[in-house]
């Protein structure tokens, strides 16, 4: 899949989910890529990559907004979030796993 160049779709089957679907959606940057994971026990996860205007390479980050937690980053030109309804401190491992596969 492509954006304006190619799209790392993550394989978090170590991490117990599976790849539900992907779609290409709007952003405020242009096109972004959703892909959402399930596992067995009904828990979702949704990641967003998009191009990046500014905040080209930016530090993975935290945020909590209710029951949604997520971790947001940036590595050459590609902008990357990973959120759920899991505890931070289960999300950020997966978020990890992402980083070393793209």
């Amino acid at each position: 899949m492509t954006i304006g160049g190619p799209v790392a779709i993550p394989n978090l089957t170590k991490a117990g989910y599976r790849l539900m679907g992907e779609r290409v959606v709007p952003t405020s940057h242009g096109s972004g890529f959703m892909l959402m994971y399930d596992n067995d026990k009904g828990s979702r996860l949704v990641m967003l990559t998009r191009r990046m205007k500014v905040d080209q390479n930016r530090q993975m980050v935290a945020s909590d907004q209710r029951d949604i937690r997520g971790w947001s980053w940036a590595s050459n030109g590609l902008g990357y979030s990973l959120v759920g309804a899991i505890g931070s401190e289960d999300l950020h491992p997966i978020a990890d796993e992402i980083r070393s596969q793209i």
